[in-house]
């Protein structure tokens, strides 16, 4: 995965997707938030990065730990009165 460090005026959004063709990149910005930018339709890269996001792990972990179970129809009647 490549990395680019976003400093300057000249980095946009267009000039950033023609540039990172190929392969996923992680982007810094100055104030060192860091984001993916992947193709959409990448599978093996969306599958990867879940694997390493530990927020997405812990909620799966939550989830399975859930003894709570609710039907298709339970969901539909909770949905239908929000």
């Amino acid at each position: 995965m490549k990395t680019i460090a976003l400093d300057s005026q000249k980095d946009t959004g267009a000039w950033l997707l023609t540039n990172v063709q190929g392969e996923p990149v992680l982007v810094t910005l100055p104030d060192g938030n860091r984001y993916i930018i992947s193709h959409a339709d990448d599978l093996e890269t969306e599958v990867e990065l879940l694997r390493n996001n530990q927020r997405f792990i812990s909620f799966l972990e939550a989830a399975r730990s859930d003894s709570e179970r609710h039907t298709l129809a339970d969901v539909r009647v909770a949905l239908a009165t929000e």
